[in-house]
This record gives C-alpha cells, structure tokens and sequence, in this order.
C-alpha cells in the first residue's frame, strides 16, 4: 500500500509516484472527476484510514482488558453506567452559559436570536446532501428505501430529478396539493464510478417558473421514523441553508435568502417571512411578518416556497426546524 506513496521527500506529487497516484483501472474505467494535482490519491487516503482504523481498534482493546478484569459480570450494569455518565453530559451542557454576543458579520446583537433556541432546542434537519441515512431510508421524499451494499454505498434509493436536462415546470393539482420543491441531483459532479465516492451536494430546488412550491417538515414519513416529541412551551423556529457555491462561483440563477421578500417569498405555517438572521454563511433563520397568536404546537410545518425573479431559482441544501 505505500509503493510510490513518498518520492523524493514529497507524497505522491514527483516521479514515479505521481504515475501511481490515481491508478484506479481497475476497477473504475474511463474518465474520474477530481484527479489533480492539488488532491490526495488513494494512498493518502489509505494511510490515514489504516491510521485511524489503529487507533479505534487499540481503544477497544484497552476497554475489552479493562472488562475482564473487573469483578463486574453484569451487563446491566455498565448499561446503567454509561447511561448516568451521559445523563451527567447532558446536564452539564444544559447548565453551560450561553453565548451572549452574535457575529458582526452577521448582523450583530441587531439580529436578537435566542441563543437558547439555537443550543438547547430539539431538531430537525431534512437535507438533500449524501451520505444521508434518511434519504436512503426514503424518508426525505417519502418514497421507497434504497439498499446497503456495503462500505457505505447504496442503490435503489431515491436519486430525485437530474440537473440536467432539467424538469419541466411544476404543477399543483389543487391549492391544497403544491408540488414540493425539487430533489435534485448534480450529475456534473457524479462519478461514473459508483464505488468510488458517496459524498454528493444534492439540493432542492425552486424555481421562478415552478410558481409557488409547499412541503411539510417533517413529512409524515420522517415524522413516523423521528416520532413527536416536541417542545411545547415555544414556538418553532425554521433554518434554511442555501446550496453551497464551487469555489465560491454561483449559478447565475441564484437567488439568495437576504432577497426576502422580493425575489423570494417564503410562508411558514401562513406566515410570510420578510426578513432572516444570518447564521453562518449558508443558512438563514425564518423572522415572520407579525408573531402569531398562542404558541405554535404542532407536529409538522408547512413551508412554502416562490421565486419572483425573472429566471431565478433558490437552491437549498437542508431545512432545519427547532423545536
């Protein structure tokens, strides 16, 4: 495994090494995206899975020692244990403080988020990226699951629409029944290979011409696996975070959140959202037109979703519900 890994006191980048770095034929054929210079080959990659694969293995051999020579035989017992050792965990993050001061660059205290909503809420993510067990449960789309084949590859599983060519224009049958916004798969970024990456920026997808797009978080499929628990002294709080620009360059479709309420509007539960707080560089919490009356209980919530920029599309890679 390390033939060809250093040559002259550099990884992978001088001869002979650099001949050997992507020779990944067999068992992927023809034309693998992302071999460049700038990227480790499988070696690299190897070395530090074999690194960490070592590390884990001596832990649990200490553990496993540790076991035989307690005197304690009980499963229960550790059971008991390391339940009460994470009860401890959780009781001494609730009691941690909080933060008091929001980043200037996204708008400062001016953006009055509770930072007890963000750190101590129940959550909920329904997200297009991979690997994604609840995309390949079929939960996101509500759809068939897909199967495991191993070392964390799967088929069968609900791929959505591909980016190109791209569908036509969404139809709602009835106001009641509006398409969701579209699943979509970028298959420029798509390996030939299947066996050679899992990790895709998949998104959803809403686009000017779609008109206006609804779905609830969490579907009723997500919400049969995650269950109801909920938090029912608050409101919720609704977190979209936009797909992710390569290299920082985005589709000139793009239209981003910070264009609410002109070229992209938003309902949560019948509110429209007129303005977010930034959190990060992609995401952005949902601040309604008016607070709504009594508290906000239910299980599921019904976002909707409308570009109003000629051409435009808003592409979101997750949306995130704090309970």
């Amino acid at each position: 495994g390390v033939a060809y890994y250093r040559c002259k006191n550099e990884a992978e980048n001088q001869e002979p090494c650099i001949d050997h770095k992507f020779n990944t034929n067999p068992p992927c054929e023809g034309d693998v995206k992302g071999q460049v210079k700038w990227h480790p080959g499988w070696k690299a990659h190897l070395l530090n899975g074999r690194v960490f694969a070592y590390f884990l293995t001596t832990v649990l051999e200490e553990a496993v020692e540790e076991l035989a020579q307690s005197e304690e035989t009980s499963v229960m017992f550790y059971h008991t244990e390391l339940w009460n050792s994470e009860r401890e965990d959780l009781k001494t993050f609730l009691e941690t403080d909080l933060p008091t001061d929001w980043p200037k660059e996204n708008g400062g205290n001016a953006a009055k988020i509770d930072f007890s909503r963000l750190y101590r809420s129940k959550v909920f993510c329904s997200s297009a990226i991979l690997p994604n067990e609840a995309r390949y449960a079929g939960l996101v789309t509500d759809n068939k699951a897909g199967t495991h084949l191993g070392g964390g590859l799967h088929t069968d599983f609900d791929l959505g629409v591909p980016s190109k060519p791209e569908p036509n224009p969404a139809t709602a049958s009835t106001v009641d029944k509006m398409a969701a916004p579209w699943l979509v798969q970028d298959v420029e970024l798509r390996q030939d290979c299947p066996s050679l990456e899992i990790d895709y920026k998949d998104y959803f997808m809403v686009r000017q011409k779609d008109g206006l797009m609804s779905r609830k978080y969490p579907n009723d499929a997500e919400l049969l696996a995650f269950g109801k628990k909920r938090n029912k002294t608050a409101d919720a709080l609704a977190v979209l975070c936009t797909k992710e620009c390569p290299w920082g360059r985005c589709d000139p479709r793009h239209v981003g959140l910070d264009e609410l309420p002109t070229n992209v509007t938003v309902y949560a539960n019948g509110m429209r959202a007129m303005k977010t707080s930034k959190l990060g560089d992609r995401c952005h919490v949902l601040k309604a037109s008016k607070k709504k009356k009594g508290k906000d209980t239910a299980a599921q919530h019904e976002i909707r979703f409308a570009v109003g920029k000629r051409e435009g599309t808003l592409f979101l890679s997750s949306v995130i519900i704090l309970i």
